[in-house]
This record gives structure tokens, C-alpha cells and sequence, in this order.
């Protein structure tokens, strides 16, 4: 796994490193020493940090395609 495509991901969507510790699981040290790129974490945070940015990523998709809709005079 790309460990510097964690905090560009975690930026794109507007998450702070509190949220994405809530939405994984995980306190914030943990959350923040993966997403700088040490190569210490468990295989177990990765995965679980990956599942929360995973989830809030479809969540964002899900509400730019509402939205564009709604642009488009669609909804």
C-alpha cells in the first residue's frame, strides 16, 4: 500500500485526522504516524484507515453526483 497517498486522499475529502481516527476506529497518533508514512503501523490500522477514507470517498462521489443532478435540473 502507498503510504503517501494517505494524506492526499484524507485532504481531497475534507478530513480532519480526528475524523478519520473516529471513522476507522483508531486513536489519533495511530491515524497520524500512517498517514506520514511510517513504515511501523500494523496491517490492521493500514486496512482500517483505507476502509474509512474508502467509505468517505463513495460518500463524496454520491454527493457530487446528487448534486450535479440537481445542477442539471435533474432531481
Amino acid at each position: 500500500m502507498a503510504f503517501e497517498n494517505f494524506d492526499a486522499r484524507r485532504r481531497a475529502v475534507r478530513m480532519t485526522v480526528k475524523e478519520l481516527a473516529k471513522r476507522s476506529g483508531l486513536d489519533e497518533d495511530n491515524v497520524h504516524r500512517v498517514l506520514k508514512g511510517r513504515n511501523d503501523a500494523r496491517q490492521s490500522t493500514i486496512e482500517a484507515i483505507e476502509q474509512a477514507l474508502a467509505e468517505e470517498e463513495r460518500n463524496m462521489a454520491a454527493y457530487l453526483g446528487g448534486l450535479r443532478s440537481v445542477m442539471e435540473g435533474g432531481a
